[in-house]
């Protein structure tokens, strides 16, 4: 399969000039805030449900609001280059759509992955484990259509209207 229709370079001197593009920065600076929200999602399911006996959905619940804040501001002003007043009704409000949608999606998933965890072991740590590993992966899963939608839609850059 020729590079060019791979959705990313494989070869070093491809891969270089992407992340030089603005599309590739934004990728990279992407992909860095999700790796800061995805340690403040898994530092706190690991204290919830590991060491508070939390339930994975009420563990879940929290993790999401307290990694979704600084994700919001981070994406918005570091990644799509935004500042000033947030749109309450073009930026708020769809990011935190998008991410009740994902929050739903992750729930069902993980309370389906987490009975089939917790009927076949009755270690803890192996639970919180298989915890940790679900969680991961299913919001790995979902974290290239985020990008794309607030590439494509969210975070837009529309250029000011001619003045008239």
């Amino acid at each position: 399969m020729p590079v060019g229709s791979l959705p990313l370079p494989v070869a070093p001197t491809a891969f270089t000039e992407y992340a030089k593009s603005e599309t590739g920065r934004k990728t990279i600076r992407f992909a860095a805030v999700s790796a800061v929200a995805i340690v403040v999602s898994q530092i706190t399911n690991a204290v919830g449900y590991g060491l508070f006996h939390w339930s994975a959905r009420t563990t879940q619940l929290v993790s999401f609001v307290v990694s979704t804040i600084p994700s919001y501001y981070l994406n918005r002003a570091w990644v799509w280059k935004k500042n000033g007043k947030s749109s309450l009704r073009k930026e708020v409000v769809p990011f935190w759509a998008l991410g009740i949608a994902q929050l739903i999606i992750s729930l069902a998933y993980v309370a389906w992955a987490q009975g089939v965890i917790e009927n076949a072991t009755e270690s803890h740590a192996i639970r919180t484990l298989g915890f940790l590993f679900n969680t991961l992966f299913i919001y790995g899963v979902m974290w290239i259509g985020k990008f794309f939608f607030f590439n494509k839609v969210l975070f837009v850059h529309k250029p000011p209207h001619p003045e008239v």
